[in-house]
């Protein structure tokens, strides 16, 4: 059984294809001219959707490599005030050899200490270096003055580099070397005495309270941690962050420069206070040559640890360089395939638009051939 095709039915489906062939020819012309795939979303969901997931991608990609950017640069700049105090501890050296000979002076001993005094404070000042309004070795606390002076002791956050300050330290280290139980029995009888000695051994264990609590504070600053995301796949668990999966900016000095002291000689192992100690050192008349030797002791400790300070910082830099060069790579890739989701190439886009006008104009060409004369045509 055949349907009759009426010239009505003829000219309302010939208009609809014409109609779709001038759509499309539009279209492709817009192509042409933006070289865009597509105009609106819903034209091409599939490559709307991969260009927005590529473009979050890149926006992402785009903060990890400003933030490596930001790391590399503070490196560079801590670097720098490393290299400074590593340099300031070979002229340290070079002036306590000068200062302790035997044709030195009390005069010229006294010009060096000078030296020495001004060197500190100008360690001091390089550990207060701020970096974006930020002071680069306060570990967590970076609106704050990290380093001070105050009685001839180096503090860090408040808090003596050696666990108490230079008097304390004294004290205590005279306190500790007593024997109280032996003491107390020798002065069995006399009460006056006794009475001394406990208060004697009531202030070591003050002391040893203070030194204590110090000393775990200067640790916890060492544990402190501030993470910024470069992307290694940012990982948090209950709230805490997977060291391995974020890098620890936070920076406290603590760590290189020394603290507490050494256990054999009783003298800081911070490198900053042994400036200090050495300038007052070599204005004693007569020089403690003993004394003077645990010092520089431990001021060779406290160089070689800049030393290794400096290295492990070039690492890290190296790091920041190879993990700035991976992000640009990946930035490249994601550009080339947002690129491909998004737009089409100008060849192609010309060779569609010349293919829609050949249909449309093909349309036209059938159209004048399939359809007849109307009767009021005919009557005409």
């Amino acid at each position: 059984m055949y349907t009759r095709m009426t010239t009505r039915m003829m000219m309302t489906s010939y208009k609809a294809q014409l109609n779709y062939k001038m759509a499309d020819l539009s279209a492709k012309a817009e192509a042409v001219q933006n070289e865009r795939k597509y105009q609106r979303d819903s034209e091409d969901t599939v490559s709307s959707t991969r260009a927005y997931q590529y473009r979050r991608e890149t926006a992402r990609n785009e903060m990890y490599l400003e933030n490596t950017k930001t790391m590399a640069s503070l490196l560079d700049t801590r670097e720098g005030v490393v290299q400074n105090l590593s340099d300031m501890a070979k002229t340290v050296r070079s002036d306590i050899l000068g200062a302790i000979t035997g044709t030195s002076s009390l005069e010229s001993r006294t010009a060096y200490a000078q030296q020495l005094n001004e060197m500190q404070d100008q360690a001091i000042q390089f550990l207060n270096t701020s970096y974006g309004g930020q002071f680069l070795f306060g570990g967590i606390s970076t609106k704050k003055v990290p380093y001070e002076i105050k009685d001839k002791t180096v503090h860090y956050r408040g808090v003596p580099v050696d666990g108490l300050t230079k008097e304390k330290m004294s004290q205590y280290q005279n306190l500790k070397s007593m024997d109280f139980a032996a003491l107390k029995a020798e002065a069995a009888g006399d009460q006056d005495q006794l009475a001394k000695l406990d208060e004697q051994e009531k202030q070591l264990n003050e002391l040893q309270k203070e030194l204590d609590a110090n000393l775990g504070k200067l640790e916890e600053f060492q544990k402190e941690t501030q993470f910024v995301d470069l992307g290694f796949g940012l990982a948090v668990t209950d709230g805490e962050v997977n060291p391995n999966s974020a890098y620890n900016m936070a920076s406290n000095g603590v760590s290189f420069l020394g603290s507490s002291v050494d256990d054999k000689n009783g003298k800081s192992m911070n490198f900053v206070q042994l400036i200090g100690d050495l300038a007052d050192a070599i204005v004693q008349d007569p020089i403690d040559q003993d004394y003077i030797k645990q010092l520089t002791d431990n001021m060779k400790e406290a160089e070689t640890s800049l030393v290794m300070e400096l290295t492990e910082l070039g690492s890290q830099m190296n790091f920041m360089e190879t993990n700035q060069t991976r992000i640009e790579d990946v930035l490249k890739n994601l550009a080339e395939k947002t690129n491909s989701a998004e737009f089409i190439p100008e060849a192609e886009a010309i060779t569609n638009f010349e293919q829609a006008q050949y249909a449309y104009r093909a349309s036209l060409q059938i159209g004048s051939q399939i359809l007849t004369m109307s009767f009021l045509d005919y009557m005409r």
